[in-house]
C-alpha cells in the first residue's frame, strides 16, 4: 500500500511541473521512411470557394468608326470593335443596328447574328475578339446647305472614336454627337455611352452668316389719352445660312407678346436679354 501511494504521488508531481513549464521550442526527430510515408498519407485540400464574379458579363474595350469621303461618289464605311466576354457561358452583344447592310466581316468566320433588331456578335465563355465590319454607306443627303454623309448610331464602349477622311475645309465639317476633334476635323472623341451621329459637309456658301429680310405691319390704337403701338414682324431667311439664329433688337417700353412660326419643325426658342440700350428678343 505505501509502494502505491508513493507511485501516484510522484506522477502527480510530473504532470504539475509539465503544466507549469513554458515550453518555446520542440525538436521530433523522425526516419527518412517514416516522414515521407507521412507525405504520402497527405491528401490536397480542395479549395470549394466560389470564385467571384465580374460586375459585367461582356465589354466593348473599343469601337472604331471611319468614314472615308474623299470621294464623294464612293464613301466608305468601316466599324472596328474589340470585345470582351469575361464570363463562363456564351455572350451576345450588339455591335450595329440590324438595318445596317454589312458588306464584309473580318475575321469572315466570326459569329455576327441578328438578335431583337440588331447585329449582334456571338462569344465563347472567357473569349476575345476584334472583328471589322464593312458597312453599306447611305445614300448622300442633299440640301440647300450642304450634304449629309453619314446618320448612325454607336455602341457604348470603354474608347469610341471616329475617323473622317475628307478634302473639305475643317470649318465645313460638322459632326453631330462627337465630344471632341483635331483641329482638321479628321478625328473625333464619340461617347462612352454610345449614341446617335451625324456627318455633315456644308457648301462654302452656307458657311456664311444667314442674311435676314424683315417685313412689318403696325397697328396705333387711341386708349383714352394712350397711343398704343402694334407691330407684328416676319423674318425670312434670304440664304441657306448655317446658322438660323436672330437677334431683334427692340424699343425700351416695348414687351413681346408672342413668336409663332419660326423655322422649320419643332417650336421656336426665345428669350429676352435686358441691356442698357434696350431689350434684346434672342430667336433660335
Amino acid at each position: 500500500m505505501k509502494t502505491i501511494l508513493c507511485f501516484f504521488l510522484f506522477s502527480v508531481g510530473l504532470s504539475a511541473l509539465g503544466a507549469a513549464g513554458d515550453i518555446s521550442q520542440a525538436t521530433v526527430t523522425l526516419p527518412y521512411s517514416e516522414l515521407r510515408g507521412l507525405l504520402e498519407r497527405v491528401q490536397p485540400v480542395s479549395d470549394d470557394r466560389v470564385p467571384p464574379k465580374p460586375p459585367v458579363e461582356v465589354w466593348v474595350q473599343s469601337a472604331n468608326y471611319m468614314i472615308d469621303c474623299t470621294d464623294l461618289a464612293a464613301v466608305r464605311f468601316e466599324a472596328s470593335f474589340r470585345v470582351v466576354n469575361l464570363s463562363d457561358e456564351w455572350q451576345s452583344v450588339v455591335l450595329v443596328e440590324a438595318t445596317e447592310a454589312v458588306r464584309s466581316l473580318d475575321p469572315p468566320d466570326a459569329k455576327l447574328v441578328p438578335i431583337d433588331g440588331g447585329m449582334c456578335l456571338l462569344l465563347e465563355p472567357k473569349a476575345a475578339s476584334t472583328v471589322t465590319l464593312g458597312l453599306q454607306a447611305a445614300p448622300i443627303l442633299r440640301s440647300v446647305t450642304g450634304r449629309l454623309i453619314a446618320d448612325f448610331m454607336t455602341v457604348g464602349a470603354g474608347q469610341s472614336t471616329l475617323e473622317l477622311r475628307h478634302a473639305e475645309d475643317p470649318a465645313a465639317v460638322i459632326v453631330t454627337g462627337a465630344v471632341g476633334a483635331n483641329r482638321e476635323k479628321s478625328e473625333f472623341s464619340l461617347p462612352a455611352g454610345g449614341g446617335p451621329v451625324q456627318v455633315k459637309l456644308y457648301s462654302p456658301e452656307a458657311m456664311q452668316p444667314t442674311q435676314w429680310q424683315a417685313t412689318t405691319k403696325h397697328w396705333i390704337r387711341d386708349l383714352g389719352g394712350v397711343m398704343q403701338v402694334s407691330c407684328h414682324l416676319r423674318l425670312n431667311a434670304t440664304d441657306g445660312g448655317l446658322t438660323s439664329r436672330a437677334q431683334v433688337s427692340l424699343a425700351s417700353p416695348a414687351s413681346v407678346n408672342s413668336v409663332t412660326d419660326f423655322g422649320r419643325g419643332g417650336g421656336v426658342r426665345d428669350s429676352m436679354e435686358m441691356t442698357a440700350q434696350g431689350p434684346i428678343l434672342h430667336l433660335e
